[in-house]
């Protein structure tokens, strides 16, 4: 449902927003163009706040960037800025969440459960994770932290998903060369990256329930 959801947005939003949006993107990139390096350093700063707070979705930076400094160069703010604020949000979650008492049992049976799967499958679980299109990016990042998953597998999981990310600035970079939300390229690429968070989110849950089903019969 959540996902019938969101890729239903995914398609009428752009859709409802071409009347003004193209201008609006158009203004803000000769405005942001005109400040030079400052320019791209506040934009990678501000994708890391949305990456570490949640404030906004990240995918939206991610499509002002692409509309501002193309397909390389938003790629490359939105690459450092969210690794940057994901491993923040990690932190806060290992630092301030992982040892947090819960009094029901069934509660805590199942986190361990959870915990016990993200530590066998390491950066992959990270990875599936990153792909959902429904599962805020801060929330997840503090949740994987207190889950207790390694470093480095969260790190390699969530630079593995960023290709996802990346259909974002390529979308903004459309935009930045006067292409228009009405074009069927963009439908292309939310329905392709929907498609690729439906399957993401279906392996994820298929390796969940193998895991625990084996764990269960051993």
């Amino acid at each position: 449902m959540a996902l019938g959801v969101a890729g239903l947005a995914m398609v009428l939003v752009p859709a409802a927003l071409s009347g003004y949006l193209d201008d609006i993107l158009r203004i803000a990139k000769a405005s942001v163009q005109q400040t030079g390096l400052f320019g791209f350093v506040a934009l990678v700063v501000m994708q890391f706040l949305v990456a570490a707070t949640g404030i906004l979705p990240a995918s939206l930076l991610g499509i002002a960037g692409g509309a501002v400094y193309g397909f390389a160069g938003g790629s490359a703010m939105a690459l450092v800025g969210t690794l940057a604020g994901g491993i923040v949000g990690y932190y806060v979650g290992r630092k301030g969440l992982q040892n947090v008492p819960f009094t029901n049992t069934k509660i805590v049976g199942g986190l361990d459960k959870v915990k016990q799967f993200l530590a066998a499958d390491g950066w992959r679980s990270v990875f599936l994770i990153r792909l959902s299109p429904v599962v805020p990016f801060a929330a997840t990042s503090i949740a994987l932290g207190a889950s207790g998953i390694r470093l480095a597998d969260y790190v390699i999981g969530t630079a593995a998903s960023l290709p996802a990310l990346f259909g974002y600035v390529y979308v903004g970079s459309l935009l930045g060369n006067a292409a228009s939300l009405e074009s069927p390229e963009f439908h292309q690429v939310f329905l392709l990256m929907l498609a690729g968070g439906v399957i993401a989110g279906a392996t994820l849950v298929g390796r969940f329930v193998m895991y625990k089903h084996n764990s269960e019969t051993t």
